[in-house]
């Protein structure tokens, strides 16, 4: 829906079509290769990041992009920061300082044994004796008259 509306305005604002031409220079490449290279390290970092700690992690510095993006702005581009700026900044940091300090309560890195052995974690077990008791039916017949073993009883099979 963006690029339709970019379009949109695009060819109200430019009436040459020159501006619509992409060559095989700096205005092609340039793109390209930004959006190529930052994509590819960012989600390599993502994954790094997930891998280690969670997607907890993951998602709490996806705002911390829009600050980078405003320090770089006003260093590099000379652009003006508003007090609104700043103030979000500041809420966004402590917002994932928060975060951040809470996950790290919850981090518990891996142990290993006494004697250098990697133990898997195991469910405990436990072993219940079902048995049936003898019931007397009319004409003096019994359930389960047929052997005293509780496991042929409940219909396991030896």
């Amino acid at each position: 829906m963006g690029a339709v509306l970019g379009a949109a305005l695009t060819l109200v604002a430019e009436h040459h079509l020159g501006v619509w031409s992409i060559g095989w220079d700096s205005r092609l490449l340039a793109p390209v290769y930004s959006g190529v290279i930052s994509s590819g390290i960012t989600y390599y970092v993502q994954g790094l990041v997930m891998k280690t700690r969670g997607p907890v992690f993951v998602t709490a510095f996806n705002p911390l992009c829009m600050i980078i993006v405003a320090v770089l702005g006003s260093v590099i581009l000379a652009e003006k920061l508003h007090l609104g700026s700043v103030i979000g900044a500041v809420i966004i940091t402590v917002g994932l300082y928060a975060v951040v300090w809470g996950k790290s309560k919850d981090y518990v890195a891996p142990k290993a044994s006494a004697n250098g052995e990697d133990e898997a974690q195991e469910l405990p077990i436990t072993a219940t004796c079902i048995t049936k008791s003898r019931t007397t039916i009319n004409d003096n017949k019994h359930i389960g008259d047929s052997n005293d073993d509780p496991a042929e009883m409940v219909g396991v099979r030896k």
